[in-house]
């Protein structure tokens, strides 16, 4: 079965905002956690910095989560 070239456009702008929508709360874990250098650190330093972080650090984390579920 084929896609139509509206089908094929609708899939592709899905997948530009999927790319546009992660990257936002990605840029804020880089931002406030120090994402990606911090997962190099000892756990009990990534855990201080988790704990550091607050309940917006988790408010972040859900949105980076619910980005991923919506591109499954």
């Amino acid at each position: 079965m084929t896609m139509r070239l509206s089908e094929r456009r609708k899939a592709g702008a899905a997948l530009v905002g999927f790319a546009v929508a992660v990257n936002g709360p990605y840029a804020l874990l880089v931002q406030r956690f120090g994402y990606d250098e911090v997962l190099r650190r000892p756990a009990l330093d990534v855990l201080a910095a988790f704990d550091a972080g607050g309940p917006a650090l988790i408010v972040i984390w859900l949105a980076f989560a619910a980005c991923a579920l919506s591109f499954l």
